[in-house]
């Protein structure tokens, strides 16, 4: 998995770091190490692997569905990752979205009413 700038990644002592800079030519990253910088950058959690733009559009998704109802921020999210897949969107946006749906499903205990499952998956043969 190669590391990208806004990952977070963990130091020797176990701390927390958010990467600022890389260089490919000699492998090496610049960390930022102050707690608070990491903890406002990880709002929506640690989503390491995504780069910036993808980071940006996870963030704005994830932003524009949550709800202080959870059914209906589940429902909310799971259209938005409807309206992405229907449209061609980033596919490991869509795969980091549905993750958290499914995060929300069972930390909320609320199924959404319809699924989004193959329908080769239900049938045997």
């Amino acid at each position: 998995m190669a590391i990208n700038v806004g990952d977070v990644l963990f130091t020797r002592q176990g701390r927390p770091a958010l990467v600022t800079a890389r260089d490919p030519q000699t492998a090496s990253v610049s960390l930022e190490q102050d707690l608070a910088k990491v903890q406002s950058h990880t709002t929506l959690g640690i989503k390491n692997g995504l780069t910036p733009e993808q980071r940006d559009t996870f963030k704005s998704v994830r932003l524009g569905t949550m709800s202080q109802d959870k059914a209906e921020e589940i429902q909310r999210l799971r259209d938005q990752i409807k309206d992405l897949k229907e449209k061609g969107g980033d596919k490991k946006v869509i795969r980091y979205l549905m993750n958290e749906l499914q995060h929300l499903v069972v930390r909320e205990g609320i199924v959404p009413r319809d699924y989004m499952v193959q329908e080769r998956t239900l049938v045997k043969g």
